[in-house]
């Protein structure tokens, strides 16, 4: 194939059958395995390793995130102690992060495995068994060696499902595996079934997953950058980070906003320019606002940028070609954790089928022809390629697997090749571990973005003062506090309250406790003293407003020698009388120890004098 056929694209790679051999100068690096050729293009890192017999090859690069201090060597020979594809194989599997592509040669078929949501891309044909990185690519390849001319069914596909602009060219979904020796695809993933879970059980078990890759993200001696915005998701990012925000670089894109038409998009940029600003000048973060739209894009950029399948915004793209910072650098990604907010269309609650979901996607399609002829077809066409009702089988939402199929497999990793020339990507979360798990969070906890929340209180808690979308910040909330408070009176005006346990929150006839910290036992016991300040009798009640009787003989009070279950104080309420200047103590322990912050909310009481 001539140098000047053939598109050069970062980050790139060929796979062929061994009856076919490119020379190419671009894509001259080449390895083999099987029955197959791997050319890549020089700036994808590649690594082989043979455990016992079996051949490996990796493209791109990968931690395992249960110990990021693992080598290739040591992490494959984890993964093929294991039968390919077993479930404590794919198990092993599902702790990988990273951008990768991954052959392995076993019993004489050479099977292909990506990242968990293939930022690291691979377009396969539907009959002919050679294999591409970009679609463009393998368009190029199809027609020099079988001279069959691709049709195009679309100018952009934009990640839709696993369509390309190419009929009979598809997007690799990354819960499948192929076999290319075979030329068969084969549903993979997930590997357990759905059972719905808590955003902080869910955390619990993602926690030091994250960390390790924070840990391999800053061993890896490169340019780091990170966007921030007026959303969830790069507050979660950037709390991770923590420890090492001073060898970040953080940016924020712009447009020349008063030009825009669309008025929601104008406000989503005014947002995101206030609030990044504001975190970045109270964190002291070396950060950096642009405007896009300032540099004139030069022609030869159009013309590689009609190549890709997306068409994000080539001035985001022209101004990492003019800038410095934006070269040879790595791009933290936050856009994954989407899969742990509400994101299901309100307007259709169907567990059961893809179908109904037809109107909701179409959004996603915008270049292709899309009638209700259409629609159905290209979803069922998509749901039989990649075996997507095994999802539904195992419990899982049919919307939520589209997302993460279409949009985060589809959509984002097209994105991500239009930086290729200048970026590499990472994201804390893209295992496949981490993100099934993000979609078992209860839907409450999910609508609420409880989980990002919680992370964020466990690692920077001052991020979570500036609030999502909303230009408002802490110190608008607390003068906005003092006023309520100064508008209140406690009624408990007779009793002296002491604590160091617990935080007090004045109702207009009533005061509230809320326990400081989630640590509960039965030695280390919380303490409220109250004492009488009065010359006369005075009379308090104690309630709580936990009433699940399944959270029996968990948390218990101690009040004047009785031991009282939180959920008799719910039903009942407890009087206590004091005498002129007495003072009573109350405690509240657990019958065993736990530290789970749910059981702040579960003990909280209140205080009503009478």
């Amino acid at each position: 194939m001539m140098d000047n056929v053939l598109a050069k694209f970062h980050k790139a790679y060929i796979v062929l059958p061994n009856q076919f051999s490119l020379d190419h100068t671009y894509y001259q690096e080449n390895t083999n395995i099987g029955k197959f050729n791997v050319y890549y293009a020089y700036d994808l890192a590649q690594c082989e390793v043979m455990v016992n017999e079996t051949k490996v090859i990796l493209l791109g690069h990968l931690v395992h995130t249960q110990n990021s201090e693992l080598n290739y060597h040591e992490i494959f020979s984890r993964l093929l102690s294991h039968e390919l594809d077993s479930y404590e194989f794919l198990e092993e599997m599902s702790f990988y992060n990273g951008r990768y592509a991954m052959f392995i040669e076993y019993k004489g078929q050479v099977y292909f495995y990506n990242d968990a949501t293939s930022f690291l891309s691979l377009y396969y044909h539907n009959e002919l068994s050679l294999y591409a990185s970009h679609s463009e690519l393998l368009k190029q390849l199809i027609e020099d060696y079988y001279n069959i001319e691709c049709e195009k069914i679309a100018s952009k596909s934009n990640g839709f499902l696993d369509y390309s602009k190419y009929k009979n060219i598809y997007k690799f979904n990354s819960n499948t595996r192929l076999n290319m020796t075979q030329h068969q695809i084969k549903r993979i993933y997930p590997i357990k079934p759905f059972k719905v879970k808590t955003a902080e059980e869910v955390l619990n078990l993602i926690d030091n997953e994250i960390k390790e890759s924070v840990k391999y993200l800053f061993n890896l001696d490169k340019k780091i950058l990170c966007s921030i915005t007026a959303g969830h998701d790069s507050k979660v990012s950037l709390s991770y980070i923590k420890d090492f925000v001073d060898s970040v670089k953080f940016f924020t894109y712009t447009r020349n906003i008063d030009e825009l038409e669309n008025k929601q998009v104008s406000k989503i940029y005014k947002l995101d320019e206030s609030i990044a600003r504001k975190i970045a000048y109270n964190l002291n973060l070396n950060y950096k606002l642009f405007n896009m739209d300032n540099s004139s894009i030069k022609p030869e950029m159009k013309v590689k940028y009609e190549q890709y399948e997306t068409s994000h915004s080539i001035n985001l793209i022209n101004y990492y070609n003019e800038n410095y910072d934006f070269q040879n650098a790595l791009h933290l990604k936050s856009t994954i954790f989407e899969l742990a907010k509400d994101i299901v269309p309100k307007s259709i609650q169907t567990k059961d089928s893809f179908i109904p979901y037809t109107n909701a996607i179409k959004k996603w399609a915008k270049d292709f022809p899309f009638d209700d002829e259409h629609q159905i077809e290209y979803l069922s066409n998509f749901i039989e390629r990649n075996e997507l009702n095994k999802t539904i089988e195992m419990g899982y939402h049919p919307y939520e697997i589209l997302y993460y199929e279409s949009r985060m497999n589809g959509w984002h990793s097209c994105i991500i090749q239009e930086s290729d020339d200048f970026l590499d990507v990472f994201s804390l979360i893209n295992t496949r571990h981490i993100l099934f798990e993000l979609l078992k969070i209860n839907d409450s906890d999910k609508n609420e973005n409880k989980l990002h929340q919680l992370i964020v209180k466990n690692n920077w808690p001052i991020l979570n003062y500036f609030q999502v979308n909303n230009s408002q910040t802490l110190e608008n909330k607390v003068d906005q506090l003092e006023q309520q408070i100064n508008e209140r009176n406690s009624n408990l005006e007779n009793i002296i309250i002491e604590t160091d346990d617990f935080y007090q929150r004045n109702n207009l006839n009533s005061t509230r406790f809320r326990a400081l910290s989630n640590k509960f036992s039965n030695v280390n016991k919380k303490i409220i003293t109250l004492t009488n300040k009065t010359n006369n009798v005075q009379k308090i009640e104690i309630k709580t407003f936990y009433n699940n009787t399944n959270g029996r003989e968990i948390i218990y009070f101690d009040i004047e020698d009785h031991q009282i279950d939180l959920v008799d104080l719910s039903i009942n309420g407890y009087d206590l009388n004091f005498n002129p200047h007495e003072s009573k103590i109350i405690s509240v322990y657990a019958s065993k120890n736990f530290e789970k912050s749910s059981w702040i909310n579960a003990s909280e009481f209140e205080l009503i004098e009478k």
